[in-house]
């Protein structure tokens, strides 16, 4: 469709509504790239694991290796805290959720954009309707003898043809924002559930049933069958 059928269906909203389309693409395919970027498995993740419970070699290359199966926010927030093991607890916490917030506004950059995008594209629909309106009316005013469809046609296509825009681009931006704050969501809730469970192991807290230490990290160094009660939540990934 070229630019000059676009102008004369929609008229003086043809501009505004290419605008806001063009800004819904782009933001929809900006944040779908960092939302994959974030949910994919890291290939590796160069992890010092200098712990007093995990100094082994073969320990610390099970946990790096488990570390590096985790979509990349979640290891990220895992390194995070190997970086402040010499910290308390309470320090340690406090640094996830600073980072944890920092993380979701960043991700969570532009959905709401989308959402006032998905609220004004409707009005200037609405809008467009109105002047279609006015322009019907306008016509018949000048006519002194019978009135004729054709006569109608240009005004009332300006009305549904700019409310069939607003709606167009409505629908894409609001179900991309909602979609997109669902899964934001989900990456955060998983990695700030993955980075508690690791936090309770840096303090030596057994989350296992399987006998053996109670040393902080050594539960992902444990054999297949405990490391799946003790943490298998470190191998999940967000759909």
């Amino acid at each position: 469709m070229s630019l000059e059928i676009i102008q004369q269906q929609l008229g003086p909203l043809a501009i505004p509504m290419l605008v806001l389309s063009l800004l819904v693409f782009v933001i929809l395919i900006e944040r779908f790239c960092v939302l994959v970027h974030a949910s994919l498995r890291r290939l590796s993740l160069p992890l010092s694991m200098i712990s007093k419970d995990a100094r082994s070699a073969e320990s610390s290359k099970r946990i790096t290796k488990r570390i590096a199966r985790m979509p990349l926010i979640t290891a990220e927030g895992v390194q995070l805290l190997v970086e402040h093991t010499e910290q308390t607890k309470p320090i340690r916490e406090e640094v996830s959720g600073i980072w944890l917030l920092q993380k979701k506004r960043k991700l969570s950059s532009g959905l709401r954009f989308l959402q006032v995008i998905a609220v004004l594209a409707p009005l200037l629909g609405l809008f467009g309707t109105v002047l279609g309106l006015i322009k019907v009316f306008d016509d018949l005013s000048v006519v002194t003898g019978a009135i004729e469809p054709s006569m109608l046609a240009e005004g009332l296509g300006l009305a549904m043809y700019t409310t069939a825009a607003g709606l167009l681009i409505a629908v894409p931006a609001v179900a991309g924002a909602h979609c997109y704050a669902m899964w934001v969501d989900r990456l955060i809730h998983h990695a700030e559930h993955v980075m508690n469970h690791f936090n309770l192991m840096l303090e030596g807290v057994s989350v296992s049933d399987c006998s053996g230490p109670n040393t902080a990290l050594a539960d992902l160094a444990k054999p297949p069958e405990c490391k799946r009660q003790s943490s298998a939540l470190l191998d999940e990934v967000p759909a």
